[in-house]
């Protein structure tokens, strides 16, 4: 486990509300450990990157709860290419060419694509470079360990057309279902998996390498340097009271997820320690876009027993946020009565036990509960099982409060990953599966 007054967390990345970030730093807090934070910048209207303005970065300040200001680092820090210009035009533009009608026509130039990859990765080391040097009054003589928290997610090109357009494949079903698979081998497809791939793993890779000469010097001055990211591979939940892989789909971002794995696995291999930490499926920022996610947070109320309340509580019973969460809940217990007050008077947690047991012993689902094949496509069955189960557990819920009980078995999931990631920031494994099944352990 590191040790707390002396570490440094650095976060390579924007903290958002929610997210698995706000587990770690609870933990980092928690253990009295130095916490940097850094931005990702916000674009003029010409699109050209800039720091947070005053009013932007007091803003972001309160967000965190930071009263010192220099511990958020104002030097943008943005990854990705879908905003960098080739002949005047990104791919954003070009993206924008093309309609609801004509999007499946999609292209541009193959010396475009790669051009804007190669000029955005070079202004973004020369950022990471700047944001480096910003850091390193802050690595002092008392400093033994230095954790990089890598945050950066996503990498959807930023065109209106193309969110339509992922609306379709993402929530699409009946006889507006897309297939993710044919989304995929479009051009377009193609080349919002290259940018899911910029944003998600490449932003890692330079991470590691761009901190190379500083990671040598701390390490003669037997600093210990660390690197962690955050990632996805499905969940192991509980299903007809066996404990039982299963993953969302379509998760198109996921082959840029698996990339991730191999950057901290080849790091490893050159003696650097880095691990990706795959998290189980929560409400966040980014998350809403999915339909269904539901389905896969509330087996968590199928778990929740007195020995599992017990184990919750011990891990993470001490930190404000699960006492607030007690508090809201009237109860000292997280037991699965304790959210009983969220449903309907006719609903029953058997009911919902059989509800979610068939989701996932589907046949529709075959492929998504093979961890072997994972990243896996939607397909027109499975999708609408997705949105009639979804549907159903809304039905359950007293719809006023249905956000609050998603954001309360997040909460939970997103504070026991801290714990548990924060004891295993110098591990030698590379890729960490947390699922319901050992956080709960």
């Amino acid at each position: 486990m590191p040790s707390s007054p002396s570490s440094i967390f650095i976060i390579f990345g924007e903290v958002f509300p929610k997210g698995y970030i706000q587990g770690l730093i609870a933990q980092a807090k928690k253990h009295n450990a130095k916490i940097i934070y850094s931005t990702m910048g916000r674009r003029t209207l010409e699109q050209q990157l800039r720091p947070l303005n005053e009013e932007e970065l007091a803003k972001k300040c309160e967000e965190l709860n930071l009263s010192d200001s220099s511990l958020l680092i104002n030097i943008p820090l943005e990854a990705g290419f879908d905003l960098e210009p080739y002949e005047g035009k990104s791919l954003v533009d070009c993206i924008n060419q093309y309609g609801l009608k004509t999007w499946e026509d999609f292209s541009i130039k193959d010396i475009a694509l790669s051009t804007a990859k190669k000029e955005a990765r070079i202004k973004f080391k020369k950022q990471i470079q700047k944001f480096l040097n910003a850091v390193s009054p802050y690595i002092t003589e008392d400093i033994k360990d230095i954790h990089f928290i890598h945050t950066m997610a996503g990498g959807i090109p930023r065109a209106k057309l193309l969110m339509a357009v992922l609306n379709k494949v993402l929530k699409g079903h009946g006889k507006r279902f897309y297939s993710s698979k044919q989304f995929c081998a479009t051009n377009l497809g193609t080349a919002s998996l290259e940018s899911f791939q910029s944003v998600t793993a490449d932003s890692f890779e330079d991470l590691i390498t761009e901190t190379k000469s500083l990671r040598d010097l701390w390490t003669k001055k037997n600093i210990n340097v660390s690197y962690a990211a955050f990632g996805y591979r499905g969940n192991c939940i509980l299903v007809k009271d066996k404990y039982q892989w299963a993953a969302y789909a379509p998760y198109i971002q996921g082959w840029a997820k698996l990339a991730l794995e191999d950057i901290a696995k080849q790091a490893q291999k050159n003696n650097i320690i880095a691990n990706v930490f795959n998290c189980p499926e929560v409400l966040t920022r980014s998350s809403q876009a999915f339909s269904g996610i539901e389905v896969f947070l509330y087996p968590l109320l199928n778990s929740l027993n007195a020995l599992h309340s017990e184990v919750i509580l011990k891990k993470i019973g001490d930190l404000s946020i699960i006492q607030d969460l007690l508090k809201q809940l009237k109860t000292s217990s997280l037991e699965q009565n304790a959210f009983a007050k969220y449903f309907q008077n006719d609903f029953s947690f058997e009911a919902l036990k059989q509800l979610t047991d068939h989701f996932f012993t589907h046949p529709s689902l075959n492929e998504q509960l093979q961890p072997k094949l994972w990243p896996q496509h939607n397909n027109p069955e499975q999708m609408n099982l997705m949105i009639e189960k979804t549907l159903k557990l809304n039905q359950y819920t007293i719809p006023e409060t249905k956000l609050l009980l998603y954001t309360q078995l997040s909460t939970i999931l997103i504070y026991l990953a801290g714990n548990q990631i924060y004891k295993q920031l110098h591990s030698k494994q590379a890729v960490h599966h947390l699922t319901h099944k050992n956080l709960l352990q």
